[in-house]
């Protein structure tokens, strides 16, 4: 069974110059969790992000994340693991971008009522360094 949750997401991006792009997102959602693998199914603000919704999965030190645009049949996966390089082609209106994701790091923490997840990774779009990345994840479960 799923428990309603509060998914606080916020994302830094830092490119070459040293620019910093804070993205910060709250939304409703659901967790649940079948044998070790936490689900957490939200959702997204199309207008802002493309995606109507998103899922993550966490697998011990794997993180997979399927964000998708159910109008306009669009679906972006990534997968992100400490020390591991993902390519992916990032879905957008009109075509996809190449992206690798070189994870250095992500960290879970979970109680009965709430998941912290930490991560940092760089992209890597075309073969050139895009941005350095750091994101949080809270999931809370809602009370009542």
């Amino acid at each position: 069974m799923a428990d309603k949750v509060n998914v606080y997401i916020k994302a830094i991006h830092t490119d070459e110059s040293g620019n910093e792009e804070i993205i910060e997102t709250k939304s409703k959602g659901e967790w649940s969790k079948r044998e070790s693998v936490n689900y957490i199914v939200y959702e997204e603000n199309v207008k802002e992000s493309g995606y109507d919704s998103s899922m993550i999965k966490i697998d011990g030190d794997k993180i997979s994340v399927v964000k998708k645009n159910k109008a306009d049949k669009i679906t972006t996966k990534m997968g992100f693991k400490t020390g591991i390089t993902e390519e992916t082609d990032f879905n957008v209106y009109g075509g996809s971008l190449k992206l690798r994701f070189d994870t250095k790091f992500i960290r879970v923490f979970e109680t009965a009522d709430d998941l912290k997840l930490a991560m940092q990774y760089d992209i890597i779009m075309n073969g050139a360094f895009a941005s350095k990345n750091t994101m949080e994840i809270k999931v809370e479960k809602i009370k009542g």
